[in-house]
């Protein structure tokens, strides 16, 4: 299962490579739509690169589907300590989904929470202000 992910991370870095290759070559062309990358192609290159694409999200799910969760232990009297004696600091998790250009946020505490839903905000902010500056022709694509 640990080589699921460097498989991932590389077929997805061979896909994106084979696909500007063949946009570079004339074989493909990348358009935008309202804020998704759509890609098409003729060129069996494109093909490649769109399979690999594919393949890298299928291993990275492979990847992330096989890490267990820690066995459940039996009650314990006290946490682990650290040397100084005091209870270990326990782990707080966060992520931001996004659907579409919709931020959705998740967080293991409330504190985690609020900063996914900043840092989803700002990427929302960031990819809004992209999309506009496409429409307005400050920046051009292709």
């Amino acid at each position: 299962m640990r080589r699921h992910g460097p498989a991932a991370l590389a077929c997805l870095v061979g896909g994106i490579a084979a696909l500007a290759v063949a946009v570079a070559q004339g074989g493909a062309q990348v358009h935008l739509l309202v804020i998704v990358p759509v890609v098409t192609g003729t060129s069996p290159l494109a093909f490649v690169g769109i399979l690999l694409i594919l393949v890298a999200v299928m291993l990275a799910f492979v990847a992330l589907a096989g890490r267990g969760l820690p066995a459940a232990e039996g009650p314990k009297e006290a946490g682990p300590a650290t040397p100084q004696g005091s209870p270990a600091p326990s782990k707080s998790f966060g992520g931001v989904v996004f659907l579409g250009p919709f931020p959705l946020v998740f967080g293991s505490n409330p504190k985690v929470t609020r900063a996914m839903l900043v840092l989803g905000l700002f990427l929302f902010i960031l990819v809004v202000g992209f999309y506009a500056a496409v429409l307005a022709g400050w920046v051009r694509l292709g």
